[in-house]
């Protein structure tokens, strides 16, 4: 892929200097990525996103992170809805001490919060919308809030697809009481977080700093983050232990974590396809029995 006249032509006002070399970036499935490098030597990061989707969105998320001095971000050079330009950050291999910094600061990120779950703004969730509606924090809220616009959002998508069939339709249905208990004992005033949090999304600044990317932010639990980092393989086992001295998960988390690993699944069913109808269908029944 390679810029449009008027794409870079808004680049290069923004950065006040010439495009000099415009290099496709691979790893993401959802927009199109490029590194950019202007005619005194600076490199950008360019994404231009899939019609309908609105990047202001992306660099809202982004500058909320940055609001938690807890953990960096790329800078923002330029956003609009279909045209957002970052800092670029040369990507490193981790170290061996990057994990538990950067466990220590994504603690730090969780213990900013909010009086109410959700976002100012819906997102996305890869390229589906997320939405956030504000409610205020109260003991159950975080309950109705997951399976109202986190679960049954994503069911809703995937009966609406064509992806849920009979069975997955009344499985689900028989885990929504069970929820009440899965999250018993656990609540916590709502939190910001990054919202979609695998290996893909982060990187290894240089010196070791951890950069947080393509967030799908909201204030609701943490483990939510944490539940996400394991879904694909996981993290090295010293993040989630310095993660657990910097601010310890309530006991349970392992039961929760399935739960909150569901609503990626659907994410995923509804992204990918059928592929992926096993999974939550089988998690489903494991969160029913266990």
């Amino acid at each position: 892929m390679q810029l449009t006249y008027n794409d870079q032509k808004i680049i290069e006002n923004q950065i006040q200097d010439e495009v000099s070399k415009v290099e496709t970036q691979h790893g993401g499935c959802i927009s199109h990525s490029l590194k950019v490098t202007s005619k005194q030597g600076v490199q950008y990061f360019v994404k231009s996103s899939l019609p309908g989707m609105d990047l202001i969105k992306e660099a809202n998320g982004l500058k909320e992170i940055a609001k938690s001095l807890a953990i960096k971000t790329p800078n923002i050079h330029f956003a609009s809805r279909g045209l957002l330009v970052l800092e670029w950050i040369e990507a490193q291999a981790p170290g061996s001490h990057f994990y538990k910094e950067f466990a220590r600061q994504l603690a730090s990120m969780h213990r900013y919060t909010s009086s109410a779950f959700g976002f100012y703004e819906d997102s996305y969730i890869g390229s589906l919308p997320q939405e956030n509606p504000q409610s205020a924090s109260s003991k159950n809220e975080w309950t109705r809030y997951f399976l109202q616009h986190r679960l049954f959002a994503q069911m809703n998508l995937a009966e609406k697809n064509g992806y849920a069939d009979a069975t997955l339709i009344k499985s689900m249905a028989s885990l929504e009481q069970l929820v009440p208990i899965i999250l018993e004992g656990s609540l916590e005033p709502p939190c910001l977080i990054h919202g979609d949090l695998w290996s893909g999304n982060y990187i290894v600044g240089p010196n070791q700093v951890p950069y947080l990317i393509d967030p799908a932010v909201y204030y609701g639990h943490r483990e939510v983050d944490i539940a996400m980092t394991k879904l694909f393989g996981g993290f090295p086992k010293e993040f989630y232990q310095a993660y657990n001295e910097a601010y310890p998960l309530p006991r349970g988390f392992e039961k929760r974590c399935g739960l909150y690993q569901l609503y990626f699944l659907l994410v995923h069913l509804n992204l990918f396809g059928p592929s992926y109808y096993q999974q939550c269908l089988g998690l489903i029944q494991r969160l029913r029995d266990s």
